[in-house]
């Protein structure tokens, strides 16, 4: 958690990054917290492993909200709660909708790249395991830059998340198509 503090003219004064808050006796407990301050033209830093966080944090448990988790570290079930969660306290959720299609659409790309280099590799027919191997790892690549670019374009508001998560499971079903018609010829 970081707890940032500025002064009336919203000036910086102090900032926190707290590694755990325990709510004890009516008071917040700090723990691992790295304090910084500016001094002059200075920033210095301090670590405490307990801190009392009576005048730092002044809101009761009931008024704090996580506003923030990886969607990486979430089940299916709580990933989607989550994103509910979000929806309903209007906050940006697009990279947890994000990871949430990703995941849906990840076992049918996988499908797909694994028929891709299949046919790949019966169209060649000269030494199978070298050229499965080769096309394994570059549409493996062309897999991650494809999810890298259209993340990015979503990211910039150029894509709904919806199309930016399905696009490359449609661009692995294009390349799959066009493989298996100049195998077929």
């Amino acid at each position: 958690m970081m707890i940032i503090l500025k002064d009336q003219d919203d000036n910086f004064k102090k900032r926190y990054d707290i590694s755990k808050a325990e709510w004890v006796d009516s008071k917040w407990m700090l723990y691992g917290v790295r304090e910084f301050y500016k001094v002059e033209l200075d920033v210095i830093e301090k670590f405490y492993e307990v801190l009392d966080g009576e005048n730092i944090v002044n809101l009761e448990p009931g008024y704090i909200k996580i506003i923030m988790l990886s969607s990486k570290t979430l089940n299916f079930s709580k990933l989607v709660t989550w994103i509910g969660d979000l929806i309903k306290e209007n906050l940006n959720y697009s990279d947890a909708l994000f990871d949430l299609l990703n995941r849906i659409f990840f076992s049918f790309r996988l499908i797909l790249l694994s028929f891709t280099v299949s046919f790949v590799s019966l169209f060649l027919k000269k030494n199978i395991f070298i050229w499965s191997l080769l096309n394994s790892i570059a549409f493996a690549v062309v897999y991650v830059i494809s999810i890298m670019v259209f993340n990015f374009l979503a990211d910039l508001g150029y894509l709904s998340i919806f199309i930016a998560s399905s696009l490359p499971t449609i661009l692995f079903i294009i390349i799959n198509f066009v493989v298996y018609n100049l195998i077929c010829k």
